[in-house]
């Protein structure tokens, strides 16, 4: 295909020479490979301020967004740390309240009290689960981050070109090592060490997130079936408002744990399917060309589009 852009004509060889000689300038410049950044400063860069890599290689928006993505995270975290730790005190004030009935009985003959060493274990077990609930938010927030960081590194080292090759890939090997879950192996054994960060970073902390709702889940499947219903002091203080509190956090743990996994699943489909895509496209950059293009004969100027397959 060849795209024209009308040239005003000059009359002599000179000027067409000249044509001749820019044209096959620009095509050397479009088929040399591209230029290699220092690995190690781009390393050091990118551990010591997340997006530094990325700056140093030329590539200013995703440095941004690295950096501007860390900063968002650390204050969540800390908004979460600050969060946790009054749940934690709340907890550990309500414990205290109700420690001196740890030991009580009830009386002989009494029929009105009512099992106050339970009461204050009911209350003191919802504030705990309260404060772990907001741990695991926390827990997860620091993991997201991490994610985000280790990403950011192999995002900036593909920024050095030292990975680039046209050198053949076979997509069956690339679909199998990116089925080992959570590495990004086929996507390194395509030398696209960005996409594996960010394979690793997505499919690691939405399984972590998923198994976080799902203990959460089962430890208030435990709480639930440890109650005694044949107790019956026991079971009237627990059923009503504390039971319903402890349903609620096991069907809301089950809901995202469900939710959680479906992406994790999801996610892993993907980086199995881009490894195999990645794989068939290994050698577009020699297959498929845009260079610039001269007629010397209609002194005409364009651009020459080729794809071999």
């Amino acid at each position: 295909m060849l795209a024209s852009l009308g040239f005003a004509q000059q009359g002599d060889s000179a000027s067409r020479i000249g044509l001749e000689d820019s044209t096959a300038i620009a095509k050397e410049e479009l088929v040399q490979p591209p230029k290699l950044k220092n690995v190690g400063i781009t390393l050091a860069a990118s551990l010591v301020v997340p997006g530094g890599g990325q700056i140093y290689t030329g590539h200013y928006v995703m440095g941004g967004l690295f950096f501007a993505t860390e900063a968002i995270l650390g204050l969540y975290i800390y908004n979460r740390y600050l969060v946790t730790a009054a749940l934690k005190h709340n907890a550990d004030s309500t414990g205290a309240k109700w420690a001196p009935y740890r030991n009580w009985v009830r009386k002989a003959g009494d029929t009105t009290g009512i099992d106050s060493a339970f009461f204050g274990k009911l209350e003191a077990d919802s504030a705990d689960m309260e404060k772990k609930e907001q741990q695991n938010v926390l827990y997860q927030s620091i993991a997201w981050m991490v994610g985000v960081y280790y990403y950011n590194v192999l995002d900036a080292l593909q920024g050095t070109n030292l990975f680039k090759s046209d050198s053949k890939k076979d997509p069956v090997a690339a679909a199998w090592l990116s089925a080992i879950p959570g590495l990004g192996l086929g996507q390194m054994y395509n030398g696209e060490i960005s996409k594996a960060g960010m394979i690793f970073m997505i499919q690691m902390d939405l399984a972590y997130v998923a198994i976080n709702y799902h203990l959460i889940m089962k430890d208030c499947e435990k709480y639930e079936a440890a109650i005694n219903p044949n107790n019956a002091d026991q079971y009237n203080l627990f059923k009503g408002p504390q039971q319903d509190k402890w349903e609620s956090r096991r069907g809301e743990a089950f809901r995202n744990r469900n939710m959680w996994m479906w992406y994790s699943v999801a996610f892993y489909l993907y980086g199995i399917f881009d490894a195999v895509v990645d794989a068939n496209l290994h050698d577009a950059r020699v297959k498929m060309k845009l260079e610039p293009d001269l007629n010397p004969q209609t002194k005409e100027i364009g651009l020459h589009a080729s794809m071999n397959f």
